[in-house]
């Protein structure tokens, strides 16, 4: 399929390889393909997500919202792991100042993040400098463990590049770069509509396939936003027909298996 697009350049190809670095990189693009395909195995109504998606991708505050919840995340665990430490830290009065004082920023850049206040955060980020780190006599476990995170916070998350994008060169960044989101996804959607085709024409049939079409017959109106869906009439009479579902490993199955899973399960109160 690459070599047809790279004669053709059809659905905004070019687009697709700046966003890649060119046609040097013609294997980074089949990686790129290959990663958003497996994503879309996973999903209910793979076609609809891709078109929820692009949507998104039109929303240039979507980049702003992904990466406020993203760092926001980040911070939780380290927000934790300081949080469990300052009961335990053997340091004196002053080291444990230094200690609060990292605690209380990573907390006040969280709540800027989970708040949404990208620019606000960034600007903290910018000028923040840690102090010296604190040092005790007892080289114990607890004191490596806050070393360890203190450094992967200072070295780690403090100096991500992505800092230094304000709203307004992420909005920037976001237009430009939608053509070129369009062209990936319009390419993920014929390589996947050419894979069904060769199965069907070998009358073979994936499981990923076997699931989607299990999906159809138990879920319709499915909403990619909230997750919402109606059962169908086949979905509430299997649903009938069990007390309790049990399902072993359920962490390790995908969003997919779960909405089929959950169209099946008893209702209960």
């Amino acid at each position: 399929q690459l070599e047809e697009y790279y004669s053709s350049y059809k659905n905004d190809f070019g687009e697709l390889l700046k966003l890649f670095g060119g046609e040097q990189n013609s294997k980074t693009v089949s990686e790129a393909v290959n990663r958003v395909y497996e994503c879309l195995c996973t999903v209910p109504f793979p076609e609809k997500w891709l078109d929820y998606q692009l949507e998104k991708h039109k929303t240039q505050d979507y980049y702003i919202t992904l990466a406020c919840e993203m760092q926001a995340e980040i911070l939780s665990v380290f927000r934790n792991i300081y949080g469990e430490l300052l009961a335990s830290l053997p340091f004196n009065p002053k080291g444990m100042a230094v200690v609060e004082e990292e605690y209380s920023f990573i907390c006040q850049l969280q709540d800027l993040f989970e708040k949404g206040d990208w620019d606000g955060a960034c600007r903290g980020v910018a000028g923040y400098v840690m102090n010296t780190s604190p040092t005790c006599k007892s080289d114990c476990s607890v004191s490596q463990k806050y070393r360890y995170y203190r450094k992967l916070f200072k070295e780690s998350f403090l100096t991500q590049q992505i800092f230094l994008m304000d709203t307004e060169a992420v909005h920037s960044d976001a237009k430009r770069m939608y053509p070129q989101i369009k062209a990936l996804f319009a390419f993920v959607r014929e390589y996947s509509e050419n894979i069904r085709a060769e199965f069907r024409k070998r009358n073979r049939f994936s499981f990923d396939f076997i699931s989607q079409t299990a999906l159809s017959l138990l879920v319709k109106d499915y909403d990619h936003e909230t997750g919402d869906y109606t059962r169908t009439a086949l979905a509430e009479e299997l649903s009938d027909s069990f007390d309790e579902v049990m399902i072993d490993e359920y962490q390790d199955v995908n969003d997919l298996q779960s909405t089929i899973f959950t169209a099946i399960i008893p209702i209960t109160t």
